[in-house]
């Protein structure tokens, strides 16, 4: 995860999870950004996390995801994927979730494209991580995406 994440580093420790989480319940007390936990649902065991986040005046988000290796290719993100876009269209009343992906993550392209997202293109220097300007693809779900619920 480390070349597609800006929080995920090899020295990550205890304290900087302490860390994540206090600053995931003030967003949340905020309302400007919705962190979760992935976990299995037959053991209820952690293997990841989804998010909402930059919420902005257009009532726009952006949606980040990440499975453990080991948990990777079973469904988990892409399941996870469109729960949080149908929390963010209909609890949060949000009409834009993007998903900005490295041009060079192919798996996280494959989750959005199993997710249903619309591809609109790649966005050139849209990400900036560890040090370097990267394009990305642009992905996104619209309230109409999902009327069904």
């Amino acid at each position: 995860m480390y070349p597609f994440l800006p929080w995920c580093h090899p020295q990550y420790s205890l304290e900087d999870a302490h860390e994540a989480i206090q600053t995931a319940q003030s967003n949340w007390a905020l309302a400007d950004a919705w962190a979760f936990g992935v976990r299995t649902k037959t053991t209820g065991k952690f293997i990841g996390g989804c998010g909402l986040s930059t919420i902005d005046e257009h009532h726009n988000a952006n949606l980040g995801y990440w499975i453990k290796s080991t948990e990777v290719g079973k469904g988990y993100a892409s399941e996870a994927t469109r729960a949080l876009v149908s929390y963010g269209l209909h609890q949060l009343k949000l009409v834009r979730v993007e998903i900005m992906i490295s041009t060079l993550n192919s798996a996280s392209v494959k989750v959005a494209e199993k997710s249903g997202a619309t591809y609109e293109g790649i966005a050139r220097n849209r990400l900036f991580l560890h040090d370097r300007a990267l394009d990305a693809h642009l992905f996104s779900f619209i309230p109409a995406d999902f009327q069904d619920g």
